[in-house]
């Protein structure tokens, strides 16, 4: 069965990668309509304003195993951010596997699997949820915490 990974920012694109890699199913589900999280500019919600950059490198920032273009600044913009978030998500082909403009209303168990209920009224079932939505969003509690 597939695991649910709801958002599509940098945690997010991280889980959806490694369970590819690893060649366990996975779907990914993100309200935006587009990757990246909070770096997408004027996306709601998003911290992102037009002078904002990384507080910490791009060094320390990027995935270990896809650094940031050597000639971008120490402290990159939020233009390029965003754009580093996309071409991780092109390279390692993620797209395929990302639902955007989609948010989830409901999450609940039900005989050993997890059904997630979608803003459009559509449910499926999953093995497995892995919340990737982020700190600026708002937060409900599973209707039974994982063992």
């Amino acid at each position: 069965m597939t695991t649910l990974v709801i958002g599509a920012g940098p945690a997010g694109l991280a889980a959806v990668r490694s369970l590819k890699q690893a060649d366990l199913p996975v779907k990914c589900v993100e309200r935006n309509a587009d990757v990246g999280g909070q770096w997408l500019y004027g996306a709601s919600p998003s911290a992102v304003y037009a002078s904002t950059h990384l507080i910490s490198s791009k060094r320390t920032t990027a995935y270990a195993d896809f650094p940031m273009p050597e000639d971008w600044p120490a402290y990159p913009g939020h233009e390029r951010v965003s754009e580093y978030f996309k071409s991780f998500a092109k390279y390692f082909d993620l797209y395929p596997s990302i639902r955007f403009n989609t948010e989830v209303t409901r999450i609940e168990q039900r005989d050993g699997s997890w059904r997630a209920t979608f803003d459009d009224g559509t449910a499926d079932d999953y093995e497995s949820v892995i919340f990737a939505n982020g700190h600026l969003s708002d937060r409900s509690a599973c209707a039974r915490p994982a063992p």
